[in-house]
């Protein structure tokens, strides 16, 4: 979108998407000073962001108490937009940075070694790998990959 003089509109005001990362960064963890630790920042920088954040909005965000803050009930909403925003901008940058890596891949694993380390890894996989299809088997056997078509066998003894 572009203004009448040809430059670009940003819906952001220069320093708002920090604003807003800190923003959640205090509501998740209910404290500034540890917010302020996570962000490199002093608790005097963090709280500036967000009494800016509040100035922006003209509304308030956290009930301010002695050394105990609170979300308000317009902050609690920010913090569920921005969280779920944040979490679909993860997954689309994971997406694009991984739109080229697709196919099949064909694992095999004794049982054991399949249920206790490699399936509970294989969800993570699979959240960054979106585009491979992972197809699991399992046996005791000691096999020859290009015989049953397996791109990787995990064994181990003799």
């Amino acid at each position: 979108m572009y203004d009448d003089e040809g430059k670009t509109l940003n819906s952001f005001q220069a320093g708002q998407l920090n604003r807003l990362q800190t923003f959640a960064l205090v509501a998740e963890k209910g404290a500034i000073s540890t917010a302020a630790k996570l962000l490199c920042l002093t608790p005097s920088a963090v709280s500036h962001r967000i009494r800016h954040l509040e100035r922006e909005l003209n509304l308030p965000l956290f009930t301010r108490l002695h050394r105990k803050i609170t979300l308000t009930a317009e902050g609690e909403r920010l913090f569920r937009i921005i969280t779920n925003s944040f979490d679909l901008l993860s997954k689309e940058l994971l997406d694009l940075k991984h739109q080229g890596v697709v196919g099949r891949l064909t694992l095999y694993s004794r049982p054991s070694f399949a249920q206790a380390w490699l399936a509970p890894r294989l969800g993570d996989f699979l959240d960054r790998y979106p585009g491979i299809d992972v197809c699991l088997s399992t046996g005791n056997d000691l096999i020859q990959l290009d015989e049953l078509g397996v791109d990787i066998a995990i064994n181990f003894g003799p």
